[in-house]
């Protein structure tokens, strides 16, 4: 299941349409749709998942057996956590937080 399946199945339990997603988000049109080949940044993934009232981690979530899928979001976990570190000396607590239950997460899969 791709992250544009996570989303639309995720709306779907919730009686939200895709399209009310891009529209209240202010995302443009079959922006989403787009996630099947792409991943966006953090910031719109936490705007997603805020609005869906889920966390990142469950959209991110590798239920695939596909070992392809798997190595991409290995891949992505590992540019993620550089990038939330990056140039970053003192993380604040919310932060290291986030940071630990990512972590968390990517070790107990």
């Amino acid at each position: 299941m791709d992250l544009y399946e996570r989303i639309r199945d995720i709306a779907e339990t919730k009686g939200i349409s895709v399209n009310k997603i891009e529209k209240d988000l202010g995302f443009a049109r079959s922006y989403l749709s787009k996630l099947r080949k792409s991943r966006p940044s953090g910031e719109v993934l936490k705007k997603i998942a805020t609005y869906l009232d889920v966390s990142v981690e469950l959209l991110l979530k590798d239920d695939a057996d596909n070992k392809e899928e798997k190595k991409t979001f290995e891949l992505d976990y590992e540019s993620m956590l550089k990038i939330y570190t990056r140039g970053r000396n003192n993380l604040s607590s919310e932060e290291k937080i986030r940071l630990a239950q990512i972590i968390l997460s990517d070790r107990n899969n």
